[in-house]
């Protein structure tokens, strides 16, 4: 749901079930604790804000639950400072597909798995601020 915020989310009929999505992804952030607190910033840096993104998830084309995720906001960093070492490790759809040909034409079985948690165990060499 683009452009809605928590207090809006929380107003809504479902809103105590949007409560629960949010709790669950507050308890998973604690738990994996991927943040440090820092006291002081180094001259040129500034705090990036965050926002929470809602969607619901759909299985087989019919509603399976709600995701709460609380998202950096990137684009507010400065070109020059803090702006070119970030990376997301993420693959491309052709990567994806020549894999599974290659798997698929030795026999193999193809499995997919959800990490919806893996960011947070990640052991990143970029501090965001």
């Amino acid at each position: 749901m683009k452009g809605v915020t928590y207090e809006q989310i929380i107003k809504r009929v479902d809103g105590n079930q949007w409560k629960i999505a949010i709790r669950d992804h507050i308890h998973s952030l604690e738990q994996f604790n991927p943040w440090l607190p820092v006291d002081k910033l180094h001259e040129g840096a500034k705090v990036i804000g965050t926002k929470w993104v809602f969607v619901y998830k759909l299985k087989d084309g019919e509603f399976d639950k709600r995701k709460a995720r609380l998202t950096m906001l990137g684009f507010m960093q400065r070109y020059g400072i803090e702006y070119n070492n970030a990376f997301a490790p993420v693959t491309g759809v052709a990567v994806i597909r020549l894999l599974v040909v290659i798997q698929t034409s030795k026999g193999m079985k193809v499995k997919q798995y959800d990490f919806s948690d893996a960011f947070k165990t990640t052991s990143w060499r970029k501090i965001f601020f």
